[in-house]
């Protein structure tokens, strides 16, 4: 109960410390609106717009995990100095906290921001939860009916046009789409979270940082773009084994959390 205790009172601390991390949830929260349509082309086109969301939490992580390696002075503003003193891990190192209490109370934070972003995303496409796939035989598109058929759960054909148009409906479409979203996301967070406590003990970790932030949100929209179509079967197989993902997808995040919490315990902050 004491540990319980502890834990919460040092989450308010770092929870109002700096209240700008609060606005990067609602910047994730947007992706609610893009996307959340009733008529596609295909299941790749859904997630055109949806890698830029890929990397924010990367400056999640950074801002909340490790501000005093990878954010610099500026992270705060000036009102907000005095907190984000008492804050810092340099100040709570020295004030007899459990690192590891330390850096799992960052991540209950960090995941809190992501799980709210999330849950938005999900929330918002269950006030229209189907979707139609409009499957054009001119373009060849209707090849694929019988493919999306047995790999989305609950699909069914709508109708079928004169000209050979198939239109594919699926109930619950944009709430499957967005649950996948969601664990893309968890899974991509994970990643983040791994890759900041190894990055942090090399010389040139905010170069490091900023140049894979700024060259995944350079390149990756690009690539994905390219490359989209020839994703689609890693979309439609997530699809039609969401649960099997989800359970994934919570077990790559607790361990991701758990080595985060290990190597950042390690880490020298004086």
């Amino acid at each position: 109960m004491k540990a319980a205790s502890h834990l919460w009172t040092l989450f308010r601390l770092h929870a109002f410390a700096n209240p700008w991390m609060w606005i990067l949830p609602l910047a994730l929260s947007a992706q609610a609106i893009f996307g959340v349509n009733h008529f596609y082309g295909s299941i790749w086109s859904v997630f055109i717009f949806f890698n830029q969301a890929l990397w924010m939490p990367l400056v999640v992580a950074a801002m909340i995990f490790l501000p005093e390696f990878f954010m610099g002075g500026g992270w705060m503003i000036s009102r907000t100095q005095q907190q984000g003193a008492t804050f810092g891990a340099d100040f709570l190192l020295t004030r007899a906290v459990d690192r590891v209490s330390i850096f799992r109370c960052r991540g209950l934070l960090f995941w809190s921001t992501i799980l709210m972003a999330v849950v938005v995303w999900v929330a918002a496409a269950s006030f229209r939860p189907e979707i139609s796939l409009q499957l054009s035989s001119r373009d060849s598109e209707t090849k694929k009916a019988a493919y999306y058929l047995d790999h989305i759960p609950g699909s069914f054909v709508e109708k079928t046009a004169p000209n050979g148009n198939v239109t594919i409906n699926a109930p619950m479409g944009n709430i499957q789409i967005k649950v996948l979203m969601a664990m893309v996301m968890i899974l991509v967070a994970s990643v983040w979270v791994i890759v900041l406590p190894l990055i942090a003990r090399l010389p040139h970790r905010k170069g490091i940082y900023w140049g894979l932030f700024a060259v995944g949100v350079g390149l990756f929209p690009t690539l994905t773009i390219k490359i989209g179509e020839a994703m689609e079967p890693c979309l439609v197989f997530g699809l039609a084994h969401l649960p099997t993902i989800v359970i994934a997808s919570i077990a790559v995040a607790i361990a991701g959390e758990w080595f985060a919490e290990k190597q950042l315990a390690k880490l020298e902050f004086m």
